[in-house]
C-alpha cells in the first residue's frame, strides 16, 4: 500500500488504492474552502461518527473495528478501536458546553490488531465491519471517547466489559 503524504510536513493524507487506481484522502487532513457559513469543518471524531452511522445503515451491523489499512504483514500489536454503536440519534447537553449537541452513544474498547483479526474471521460470517483510519486518528478518537466517558454519570460508564461514551456528530442540531 502506498501512502499519500504532504510534501512539506510529511503528514499522512491518505493512500493509493492500487486495485482500483484511485486515491483515498482523509477528510480531516485536507482543507477546502466553502461558501457555507456557521458550521466549522468536521473533526476526526465527527468523521468517525459519520462513518460508523453510515456503515451501520449500509451493512446492517453495529459493531466495528477501526484499524489502520495494512497488509496481513502489518504490525500485530498496533491499537485497534472496537466500537459498538448503541444509539446513533441522540442529543446531549452538559455543564461543559452551553450548546445541545448531536451524538451517537457507543460502547468501546481498544485491542491489538491480532485480536481484531480473529474477530473478522471467518470471512463472511462475522458480525463486525472494518473501518480504516490512520493510527494517529484512532488515537485521537480513543482519547475523545475516554474523555467523554469521564463526563458521563458513573452508573452509565460501563456496558458489560465495554466502556460507554458519546461520539459527537457533525453539524448543527437543527440538521438532524
Amino acid at each position: 500500500m502506498n501512502l499519500v503524504r504532504c510534501a512539506g510536513c510529511k503528514c499522512e493524507l491518505g493512500w493509493v488504492a492500487g486495485s482500483s487506481d484511485s486515491i483515498c484522502l482523509y477528510k480531516w487532513q485536507t482543507m477546502c474552502e466553502t461558501t457555507h457559513q456557521g458550521c466549522p469543518p468536521p473533526t476526526v471524531v465527527e468523521l468517525l461518527s459519520a462513518a460508523l452511522v453510515s456503515a451501520a445503515s449500509r451493512f446492517g451491523t453495529a459493531r466495528f473495528l477501526v484499524m489502520t489499512q495494512h497488509d496481513e504483514s502489518g504490525p500485530e500489536q498496533e491499537s485497534v478501536l472496537y466500537v459498538w454503536v448503541l444509539n446513533d440519534r441522540l442529543s446531549y447537553t452538559s455543564t461543559f458546553s452551553a450548546q445541545r449537541r448531536a451524538a451517537a452513544k457507543v460502547a468501546f474498547k481498544t485491542m491489538t490488531r491480532r485480536e481484531a483479526l480473529k474477530l473478522l474471521e471467518p470471512v463472511g460470517l462475522t458480525h463486525h465491519h472494518e473501518i480504516n483510519f490512520p493510527q494517529a486518528a484512532i488515537s485521537d478518537c480513543v482519547e475523545a471517547l475516554v474523555e467523554m466517558n469521564g463526563k458521563l454519570p458513573e452508573d452509565v460508564r460501563k456496558f458489560n466489559e465495554l466502556d460507554v461514551s458519546l461520539l459527537a456528530r457533525w453539524g448543527r442540531w437543527e440538521e438532524f
